[in-house]
Formats: C-alpha cells, sequence, structure tokens
C-alpha cells in the first residue's frame, strides 16, 4: 500500500524540449483469511468447515474446494454423512470487493466407524451361564465396551458373562463400543433363556424285602416330550417314567434320582428315598408225634425284621392262632396235618 500514490513522467525530445505528465496509481490490500475445521471426525458424523475473512474490501466471496470434487461458495459450509473418502485437503479463496484474493487450506481426517458383531450361546436353560461376545473390526485400539441388556444388565467387558440364567433374562442386549479416536459401532443380539421343567419323584417306600418297588415321577413345564433317566442303589438305571424293582433287597434301599431333559435340551432333577425292610426268619416245630388225647404244642422262634412281631398260625380242622406258641388239647387223629405260622 506504501506504492499507492501519483507516478509524474517527464519526457524530454533531442532539441531539449519537454512535456510532463502524471498518474494516480492505487494499491489495494488482500483480505486476511484463516480456515478451520471440526478435524478429526468418524465416520457418518458431518464435516463442519469454517473461514474467518478480515482486511480488504467488503463484501467477501468464498470459493471451497476438496475431496470427492466437493466445491462450496459457503463461507462455512457442511458436509454431512462423511466417509473417509472425504479425508483430505480443503482450499480455500476468498475474493474481496476489489478481486484481492486470498488463498489458505484446512486438513480434515475421517477416522472409520467399528464394525460390530455380536455372539451368544443362546438359547440356554434356566440356571445356566449366558456367555456374550463382541467382535470389533476397523477402528483404532484400544476398544471401550458398553452392554446393556434385559433386567437393567450393564457390562464394560467385551465378553461378559450371565450366571444362574432366569428367563428375565431373556430379550435383546446391545453393545456400543468406542474407539480411541472417539468412533463409534453398535450391535444387538437376541436371548433366550428357557425354562427347566419342574420334576417330583416318589415311591412306594417302605416295602418288605420280596416286595416290588415302584418308582413314580411328574414332569411339569418347560417343553415336552420329556425324556427320564433313573439312577438308584445298586447299579440301577432306567429310562421309564415309572420304573419298578422286583424282588426287593435290603441292598436296594436307598436314593433313587430321576433327571428329566425336556427337547429343548433343559432338565431337572429330583430324589425319593427307598427303604427296603428285611423280612424276618421264622422257624416252627411240635412235639410230634403225640398220642390221641394229649396236647399238641406248637413252637416259632422269629428273628430279624423289626419287633414287635405277630403271629398267625394255621393248620387242620380249621385250626388258627395268634399265639407265638400255641396248644391243641384232646388231640385227635383229625388234627395230623401241617401247620404254618406266618410271622
Amino acid at each position: 500500500m506504501t506504492m499507492s500514490g501519483t507516478y509524474n513522467l517527464t519526457v524530454t525530445d533531442s532539441k531539449g524540449c519537454t512535456a510532463v505528465a502524471s498518474t494516480i496509481v492505487i494499491v489495494n490490500p488482500n483480505p486476511t483469511v484463516a480456515a478451520s475445521s471440526n478435524s478429526p471426525v468418524c465416520s457418518g458424523s458431518p464435516i463442519n468447515l469454517n473461514s474467518s475473512a478480515s482486511g480488504g474490501s467488503t463484501p467477501y466471496t468464498y470459493s471451497w474446494s476438496g475431496p470427492g470434487s466437493f466445491a462450496s461458495t459457503a463461507q462455512n459450509p457442511t458436509r454431512s454423512n462423511a466417509t473417509t473418502t472425504m479425508s483430505g485437503t480443503y482450499n480455500l479463496t476468498v475474493t474481496d470487493s476489489k478481486g484481492c484474493i486470498a488463498l489458505t487450506s484446512t486438513t480434515v481426517t475421517v477416522n472409520p466407524n467399528l464394525t460390530v458383531v455380536i455372539a451368544s450361546n443362546s438359547p440356554v436353560c434356566e440356571d445356566y451361564i449366558i456367555n456374550l461376545n463382541a467382535a470389533v473390526n476397523g477402528g483404532t485400539a484400544p476398544y471401550t465396551y458398553n452392554w446393556s441388556g434385559p433386567d437393567g444388565y450393564s457390562s464394560t467387558s467385551a465378553n461378559p458373562f450371565r450366571p444362574n440364567a432366569t428367563l428375565a433374562m431373556s430379550g435383546i442386549y446391545s453393545v456400543t463400543v468406542s474407539d480411541s479416536k472417539g468412533c463409534i459401532g453398535t450391535a444387538n443380539t437376541t436371548v433366550i433363556v428357557n425354562p427347566n421343567p419342574t420334576v417330583t419323584a416318589s415311591s412306594n417306600s417302605p416295602v418288605c424285602a420280596g416286595y416290588t418297588i415302584n418308582l413314580t415321577s411328574t414332569a411339569t413345564g418347560g417343553t415336552t416330550p420329556y425324556t427320564y433317566s433313573w439312577s438308584g442303589p445298586g447299579g440301577f438305571t432306567s429310562t421309564s417314567q415309572n420304573p419298578t424293582r422286583t424282588n426287593a433287597t435290603v441292598a436296594m434301599s436307598g436314593t433313587y434320582t430321576v433327571t428329566v431333559t425336556d427337547n429343548k435340551g433343559c432338565s431337572d432333577y429330583a430324589t425319593t428315598s427307598v427303604t427296603v425292610r428285611p423280612n424276618p426268619t421264622v422257624t416252627a416245630s411240635s412235639n410230634s408225634p403225640v398220642c390221641a388225647g394229649y396236647t399238641i404244642n406248637l413252637s416259632s422262634t422269629a428273628t430279624g425284621g423289626t419287633n414287635p412281631y405277630t403271629y398267625s398260625w394255621s393248620g387242620p380242622g380249621g385250626f388258627t392262632s395268634t399265639a407265638q406258641n400255641p396248644t391243641r388239647t384232646n388231640a385227635t387223629v383229625a388234627m395230623i396235618g401241617t401247620y404254618s405260622v406266618t410271622v
């Protein structure tokens, strides 16, 4: 601008004659320009370009150019839904009302967002563990995780788990993953918790040795059909719902367990206790032979089993008695035969 002013010209010819002329020169100042942006941004976010101009002569006109054939005449243009191909140098030319210009530029970086994939071990049965997994591609490590899910669930683990699953834990689980540049990725998955069946077990215990053990199971809930698996003392197994064990022995006493599995693979179990009582051991004798008119003396001895004992005798001629050692007086030939005692 110090070159502005009046410029004089003197012309002298060969005879020494002169002529004088002058002109005025004006040098206009260029504007001063600065450019900036909200870089770095993540994919999908807007790119905000900013400019400020001073000096020169207002008003100004703006001309932006940038990657992907970007062009704008706005002072502060915006590019929405940024992609990584929009990264690069953005140039700005500002022209004032006198036609004077200023040039500047700003660099924009668009960081890629993350791609997140969720996996789980769904479906699971009640009381099992729900395992969640987030696989991340892209972005810039390290990552941070923010899980949310049913029943107020939250976690910041990459691969969290929920033990002792309940039906209330069924539903949609979401994870938001952020990288070190602040870019994010989200994903969700549906987890199903199947109900376990409810099982009861019973038996006809106690039973005596030699009798039949009847085992009974009842299942509700879950998803039919059911399968049954019994186990018990002496290597007993059965896949029947209500199995039996014939000719019971004392060794068959103990706990019997039934596991019921539904068609979703969910299961429950129940137990029942069986007692097999030993039978008493009985011997019978008499004072036979006897003569007619004498007394028949019957005797019994019982061991084992559980005291007290009851006795039931039967014999020829409709004889019965509940005595341990009954007698028959005035014996006759009709009293000859077999006498039985049940203890």
